[in-house]
């Protein structure tokens, strides 16, 4: 199961709460990477790993090349 993402507050977010949410996005974000599905994600890898500054080109290249699963797997 994939742990719920942290919530989050439109009004009032003061330190304390952007800091915590951060600490509990961390945590969540190791979390989905150590999941067992997710760990081998060839898209989840590299957006975990890139560190240029145009991430979005990079995943939308990635993702033409691994494809749809949904078009291509076998049921």
């Amino acid at each position: 199961m994939v742990p719920a993402l942290p919530p989050k507050r439109v009004l009032g977010a003061d330190r304390e709460f952007i800091e915590g949410r951060r600490r509990a996005l961390k945590r969540f974000i190791n979390l989905v990477a150590r999941h067992p599905p997710f760990s081998e994600d060839v898209l989840l890898k590299l957006f975990l790993s890139f560190s240029g500054s145009d991430v979005q080109h990079k995943l939308k290249e990635a993702a033409q090349c691994v494809g749809d699963e949904f078009m291509n797997c076998k049921l």
